[in-house]
């Protein structure tokens, strides 16, 4: 069908992309450490010297950059170069986590080598990771979309924010006039649970695309918008740096955003094709991404 070809173009697209902007970005982080002070006192480790941390360019250009730009071409043997990159990112983050708990400091570091370890395993994974939820029972589907709600809730808009406002000299929840920030987050906070029930009630399934429904969703918040989820991640993002008057959070919102909707969605869009065929054609169609229909 001529939608398959379509989704599938997007999201090759969009993998060979991720690994382009990754070389350039292990490039442009490199040339900051090395030449601008205020880069490199972020990403410091308290008593790791300046040329201990940088004996890890060379090798980071090779297989991190190097890597990257290889995986993100059509030469043989590009997947095994994708497989080489994970492999840098993990060996650098598990370095990374220890060095952590040794000196207290780096994780501003540590958490974005975290975020390239989990866009990679996507990269490599690619529709291997998706599954269409087997177990359809709404007490089951419910607590695993509870427990899944409560981990990204935590990690996304609670650790990732916090540490990025003590890195930056923020205070975390030190304003007393959050009326707004509270009534966004709220806001959010309704649109995302409402979003997962409806997708627990009609699809049989989890919000996430390792779990996914096995009946399309198109009623409720999905009715208007096809990721009214990702919508409110948003708004409640943008609470968090409003409450915790922290620009870098609002960047760090807007970025992950970003990610997702370059990197993430074409990959899930073409999983949701092969499962639910014209049907999802027509929804995708109809309802758009991110501007309510």
């Amino acid at each position: 069908m001529s939608g398959a070809i379509d989704f599938e173009a997007r999201a090759d697209r969009a993998n060979r992309l991720a690994y382009r902007v990754q070389a350039a970005a292990v490039l442009f982080w490199w040339a900051g450490m090395k030449w601008v002070s205020g880069v490199y006192e972020v990403f410091a480790f308290p008593g790791v010297s300046r040329e201990q941390l940088f004996w890890f360019g060379p090798p980071d250009l090779i297989v991190l950059g190097g890597g990257a730009l290889w995986a993100g071409s059509r030469i043989s043997g590009h997947r095994l170069a994708g497989a080489a990159v994970l492999g840098g990112y993990l060996y650098a983050t598990l370095w990374c986590l220890l060095a952590v708990v040794r000196t207290g400091g780096g994780g501003f570091g540590t958490m974005l080598m975290s975020w390239a370890v989990m866009l990679n395993v996507l990269l490599v994974g690619r529709q291997s990771l998706f599954r269409v939820c087997e177990n359809g029972s709404p007490v089951w589907v419910g607590a695993k979309t509870f427990l899944q709600s409560a981990v990204i809730w935590g990690m996304c808009l609670g650790i990732y924010p916090w540490v990025i406002a003590k890195t930056f000299n923020r205070s975390p929840g030190g304003y007393s006039d959050n009326s707004l920030g509270h009534a966004l987050f709220s806001l959010g906070a309704v649109l995302g649970i409402g979003s997962a029930l409806e997708m627990v009630r009609s699809g049989k399934g989890t919000p996430l695309p390792m779990d996914a429904p096995s009946e399309l969703v198109s009623e409720g918040p999905y009715r208007w918008v096809r990721n009214p989820m990702a919508v409110a991640g948003l708004i409640q993002g943008l609470a968090v740096a409003y409450m915790w008057r922290s620009i870098e959070v609002a960047v760090y919102v807007m970025v992950g955003g970003l990610v997702w909707n370059c990197f993430v969605r074409p990959e899930e869009e073409l999983f949701l094709f092969r499962i639910y065929g014209e049907p999802y054609q027509k929804y995708v169609k109809e309802v758009r991404c991110w501007i309510p229909s």
